[in-house]
C-alpha cells in the first residue's frame, strides 16, 4: 500500500520521531545520572559527552557528504556501489559507537537515515540495493533470533501475564497521549490527531 509515503504515513513517522526523541533524551539523562552517582562518574561522563557530540557532528557531516554524492552523480545515472558501501560501513560504525557510548545501538543509524535525502538518486538507490538484503536476510534472521529467546513457559504464569499486559497497556497509553498531545499543541484538528 506504500502507506509510509502517504500524508498519513509521514505524519505517523513524524509523531513517532518525537516520541523516540523524548525516549532518547530521558534515557540519556537517567543514564548520565546513574553514572555520575557512581565512583567512576566524572571521567565516564566526559568521555560519553565527547563521543555523543562526535556522533551528532558526524550526522551533520553525513548530510553534507550525501549532498556532495548527489552532485557527483551524473543526471539520470545510479549512485556508484562504492558510495553505497561507504554509507553501509558508516551505519555499522555508528551503531558500534552508539553502543559503546551507552546510547541505543540504533540511534546513529536512525540519524544517518534521516540525513539521507529522499528520492533519487541516493535515497531510492540505497532502498533498491538494500531491499533484498534487509527483507530477505536480516528481517527473517532478527525475527528468528527474537523467537528463540522467548520462553513459552512464562505464558502459563497468569500473574506474569497481567504484569505484561499492564506494561504494554501503559506504554501504549503513554505513546497515544504524547502523539495526540503533540498534535493538539500544533493546532491539528481533532479528527486528524486521532487518526
Amino acid at each position: 500500500l506504500k502507506i509510509m509515503n502517504s500524508e498519513l504515513g509521514r505524519l505517523a513517522l513524524a509523531a513517532g520521531l518525537i516520541v523516540d526523541m523524548f525516549y532518547v533524551c530521558q534515557n540519556a539523562v537517567s543514564t548520565t545520572f546513574r553514572i555520575y552517582t557512581s565512583d567512576y562518574g566524572a571521567p565516564v561522563i566526559s568521555l560519553t559527552l565527547i563521543e555523543s557530540i562526535m556522533i551528532m557532528v558526524a550526522s551533520v557531516g553525513c548530510r553534507l557528504l550525501f549532498l556532495k554524492i548527489i552532485q557527483w552523480t551524473p543526471e539520470g545515472k545510479p549512485v556508484k556501489n562504492y558510495y553505497i558501501s561507504l554509507i553501509c560501513c558508516g551505519v555499522i560504525v555508528g551503531a558500534l559507537a552508539c553502543d559503546n557510548v551507552g546510547l541505543p545501538f540504533n540511534f546513529a543509524p536512525f540519524v544517518i537515515g534521516l540525513a539521507v535525502p529522499s528520492g533519487p538518486p541516493l535515497g531510492s538507490g540505497i532502498a533498491d540495493r538494500m531491499d533484498t538484503f534487509i527483507s530477505g536476510l536480516l528481517g527473517p534472521f532478527i525475527l528468528t533470533y527474537s523467537a528463540t529467546k522467548m520462553d513459552l513457559a512464562v505464558f502459563f504464569d497468569f500473574s506474569f501475564m497481567y504484569t505484561i499486559l499492564f506494561v504494554l497497556g501503559s506504554i501504549t497509553a503513554g505513546k497515544l497521549v504524547f502523539v495526540f498531545g503533540t498534535a493538539m499543541l500544533n493546532k491539528m484538528p481533532v479528527r486528524d490527531a486521532v487518526n
